[in-house]
């Protein structure tokens, strides 16, 4: 008569056996003398699995991309669990690297639509100019805040080490600084758009403050850079909106971007407003040559009648000419009135 053997690990006997019974694909004994299957025969672990009957131990770890809650009787188990979702793929919104018992969402900042992610960094950024709020997301939480920007993978909304600063606008969903374009500017943070360059200012782009215009410049609205004086024209305050000042009578602006008048028209020659040159010859420069009949001091705006008594015969006649000469004296024998030539 033979003694009773014990039952050995991977099995269980219950009373009466007369030969071991295996445990169940899914679970493991790993002890000797097991006496049924529900006290013996174990689930196998997270993370792993146990694929075939009869096992002392689990047969290895879950693969990458699948999760192994408990039970479960492959690496790979590609259909979800029927009874309460015990392993399969890797679910969207998670990864799951070797021997994982429940998938790991993926990290605030991320989002994935696909199955199966085995590592954090297969997770998806998230999209320059949205936020990724919390973790295990499929999809963007929303567009980044009006005043705020987002780069890739940004999780909050409104990140102050994200703030749109002065110089620049940022409207809902930016992925990065705009500056104000020239003709505009932004004195504050957080803004959304700029302001229009109010007139006698100007605004380089990315301003923070308007910019007064000035001397020998205007500036219209929504200017970006002074616009220098014509020659011809002066302008001696700051702050000019719209254009700058006619050169007056008997002094040419010879220069752009005069700021004042200091050059007087040359002698023999007579300067009209918005000369340009101290020697006009025609009325479009500004004036003219005296003519036959008139004379010019020096600055003068207008021309002459030559005085009784004298003569102007030639153009470009000077007081000089006139008064400390006698060279234009009416001759003996005759008699000059107004304008004699």
């Amino acid at each position: 008569m033979s003694e009773p053997t014990i039952c050995p690990v991977g099995n269980y006997c219950v009373v009466a056996s007369e030969t071991p019974v295996q445990c169940p694909v899914g679970t493991y004994n790993p002890v000797t003398g097991g006496t049924s299957i529900a006290t013996h025969c174990l689930n196998c672990p997270p993370g792993k699995y146990c694929q075939t009957k009869g096992l002392s131990a689990p047969t290895g770890d879950c693969a990458a991309g699948y999760f192994c809650k408990e039970s479960a009787e492959t690496a790979r188990p590609s259909a979800l669990d029927a009874v309460s979702g015990r392993w399969g793929k890797c679910t969207i919104g998670h990864y799951c690297p070797i021997g994982t018992a429940y998938p790991y969402p993926c990290p605030a900042g991320t989002f994935t639509a696909s199955e199966q992610l085995t590592q954090a960094s297969e997770c998806t950024s998230c999209t320059a100019g949205s936020y990724c709020l919390t973790r295990g997301l499929t999809a963007v939480t929303g567009l980044c805040d009006e005043g705020y920007f987002c780069p890739a993978g940004e999780a909050q909304r409104r990140n102050d080490a994200n703030k749109c600063t002065a110089g620049n606008y940022c409207p809902s969903g930016a992925t990065a600084l705009t500056p104000c374009a020239g003709g505009s500017y932004q004195h504050q943070d957080y803004q959304a758009s700029c302001i229009s360059c109010p007139k006698g200012y100007y605004c380089a782009a990315g301003s923070t403050d308007p910019v007064i215009c000035p001397v020998g410049n205007f500036c219209m609205q929504d200017s970006t850079a002074p616009t220098t004086c014509p020659i011809g024209s002066y302008m001696p305050d700051t702050g000019a909106s719209s254009s700058c000042l006619t050169c007056p009578p008997g002094y040419a602006c010879t220069t752009t971007g005069m700021s004042a008048v200091t050059q007087q028209c040359d002698a023999g020659y007579y300067c009209t407003s918005g000369a340009y040159t101290r020697t006009p010859s025609s009325a479009s420069q500004g004036g003219g040559r005296c003519q036959q009949g008139y004379y010019c001091p020096q600055g003068t705006g207008f021309q002459y009648k030559c005085p009784p008594g004298k003569a102007c015969p030639n153009a470009g006649m000077t007081d000089t000419e006139i008064t400390g000469s006698t060279t234009y004296s009416c001759q003996a024998g005759y008699y000059c009135i107004l304008n004699a030539i």
